[in-house]
Formats: C-alpha cells, sequence, structure tokens
C-alpha cells in the first residue's frame, strides 16, 4: 500500500486565516487513485521546521506533496528549505528560468532577483510545469521516495495535480466506495453494532457514520463505506452485504422501540 503526506505551508494556513482546501482536494485525488493519505500537516513559514519536516517526510513516505512557498515574497522559502535538509546546493534550472523569462517579458516586467529565485532548485529536482500561474513546482526522488512541491493558490496547485498523480505510478489498489442514508437511529446506538461489523469484516471495508440532523430529536445518519482494495468484485459484495444487514438492523431496532411504546 502506498502512502502519502501531505503538507501545507504558510502562516496564513496555521494561523486559521486561509481555509486548507488543498489538503482535502490532494488527499481526496490520491484516495481516488487507489493511494492511502496517512498524514496531513501544516506548519509556518519556518526554515527550520519546513526542513525537518520535509526531510523526514521524504523518508517515511512513499510520497511526500507539499503546497505553499515558492513564490518570489522572502516568506516564500520552501525549495531553499527542502534544499538544507537534503544537504543539496541550490542550481538554477535553465527549464524553469526559461518560462519565468518568457512570462515576465510578455508582461514588460524586469527579472529582478526574487522572481529569479522561483528558478533554483535542489540540486537533481525537476520541474513541474505550472500553466496557471509564474512559480514551477518541483519533483525531486531519493530512494524511490518522491516528494512534490506545488504552489499555494489553489487553481495554481489544481492545474499541476494530473501531472502529480501521473508521475505517482500506480498504486495497485483500488478505491471503493458506497453512501446510504438511514433514519430514527442515534449514532451513538448504532456504534456497538458498527464495531461488530468492522471485527466481521476484518476492517478490510471501513464503515462509518455521519449525523445529518438532530441526534436526539429526529436522528438521521448517512452510512459510508470505503475500502482500497484489488479485489474489486468480492469487495462490492460485501459492501451490499454491509448495507443489508445495516438496514436490517435499523428496522428490527425501531420496530422494537415501536413496540415497547406500545405496550406502555
Amino acid at each position: 500500500m502506498k502512502e502519502v503526506s501531505i503538507i501545507t505551508i504558510g502562516n496564513e494556513i496555521v494561523k486559521g486565516r486561509t481555509v486548507n482546501t488543498n489538503a482535502s482536494e490532494i488527499a481526496m485525488a490520491f484516495t481516488k487513485m487507489g493511494f492511502y493519505v496517512s498524514r496531513h500537516t501544516s506548519i509556518p513559514d519556518d526554515c527550520k521546521i519546513i526542513s525537518e519536516t520535509l526531510t523526514v517526510s521524504l523518508k517515511d513516505f512513499p510520497i511526500t506533496v507539499t503546497t505553499g512557498g515558492l513564490g518570489p515574497t522572502f516568506d516564500d522559502m520552501t525549495v531553499k528549505c527542502l534544499a538544507h535538509g537534503l544537504g543539496a546546493r541550490l542550481e538554477l534550472n535553465q527549464e524553469a528560468m526559461n518560462i519565468i523569462e518568457e512570462k515576465y517579458k510578455r508582461l514588460n516586467l524586469p527579472l529582478t532577483d526574487e522572481r529569479r529565485k522561483m528558478a533554483l532548485f535542489p540540486e537533481g529536482a525537476m520541474i513541474i510545469k505550472n500553466t496557471v500561474g509564474t512559480a514551477p513546482g518541483l519533483i525531486f526522488t531519493l530512494n524511490s521516495h518522491m516528494i512534490f512541491c506545488l504552489p499555494g493558490v489553489p487553481k495554481e496547485m489544481r492545474s499541476m495535480l494530473p501531472d502529480v498523480l501521473n508521475l505517482s505510478g500506480k498504486s495497485g489498489l483500488n478505491y471503493l466506495s458506497m453512501e446510504f442514508n438511514v433514519s430514527g437511529i442515534m449514532e451513538s446506538s448504532m456504534a456497538p453494532f458498527i464495531k461488530i461489523l468492522m471485527k466481521e469484516y476484518e476492517d478490510s471495508i471501513f464503515i462509518k457514520t455521519h449525523p445529518i440532523s438532530d441526534e436526539i430529536n429526529e436522528p438521521k445518519l448517512i452510512v459510508e463505506l470505503y475500502s482500497l482494495s484489488d479485489k474489486t468484485e468480492e469487495t462490492k459484495i460485501k459492501m451490499n452485504d454491509i448495507k443489508t444487514k445495516i438496514e436490517n438492523w435499523v428496522n428490527n431496532q425501531i420496530g422494537s422501540n415501536s413496540l415497547t411504546k406500545d405496550k406502555k
């Protein structure tokens, strides 16, 4: 199972000024491709923290994806801090430099040191083209472990994500999911039965309940089933079995409660 670590960089994320939509979009995209997203981390614009977090993640996870810190301002330091953590020197990536030069030439703007900085990559890193904005992304590989550094602007990140998924290879698993609604039963009442089902199916299918109304007065739940599996048809059958068992259990519980109320 290929594990993915997602790291979002920026004071604006950590302090809550900006909602972290990047992490959720990246996570869902990888999950649908059959990867197991095992960690979301948000860190500030602090070079020591960035360096340590990125190098540890690169070592521990087959795939690490970062967003933020690739721009021209003083607090955009992801690439520099990654290079520092790796013990790699920064070098001019000529492909990135050509793209940046061309973009600012079209805008009739000077190529300042701050703009040139966006073309400095750790030695051995490769470019991921940014078709929406200016700052290119990068991919660095270490002992088959990959780290992808993407811009923090959501539309720029989004435009580069297909390339990241393609470069990440195959997970070997399929993501399967099913959702259905149940009414008249509280989440806390269903919890023991869900625990039994999880054990019965040996945790091969994760069962999650999501309350969508007043739990006490008018309980309604969305039941979510999902799995990463290489046995697609078998997993689909199991999911349908679980759905039937939950619906029957809920109906039996509601029926028992109605009989109890009638006797009173």
